[in-house]
């Protein structure tokens, strides 16, 4: 995979005139991302289970591998323990807007 060219700005001639101009124009969704993102850090509150809580997740949204890794993750805990587990996904392409109550008659893990 190669970098963008304007990570190069000021070594390849090419991307010295390009590279100022696409930090201006990125420069306010870098501050709105920034700003979002603080104000969330701020203004939630963490929430304490009663259960112990594996997080699979990464900046990159999809195509990386994470459905896998859960998966691998809950076989190998399924043989450790008796405890019941439970995969909490929106899944690829999810449109579900809300939570939805598993009804194993209705709803299968395959």
């Amino acid at each position: 995979m190669k970098e963008p060219y304007f990570w190069r700005a000021g070594l390849d001639p090419k991307s010295r005139e390009a590279a100022p101009l696409t930090r201006l124009l990125l420069s306010p969704l870098a501050w709105l991302y920034r700003n979002v993102t603080e104000w969330k850090l701020t203004h939630t509150t963490p929430l304490d289970v009663p259960a112990k809580v594996i997080c699979v997740g990464n900046i990159t949204a999809g195509g990386v591998g994470k459905s896998p890794v859960v998966a691998a993750i809950r076989k190998r805990l399924n043989g450790l323990t008796d405890q019941r587990i439970a995969t909490l996904s929106r899944g690829y392409g999810g449109k579900l807007k809300g939570p939805l109550r598993v009804n194993p008659d209705q709803h299968s893990a395959e």
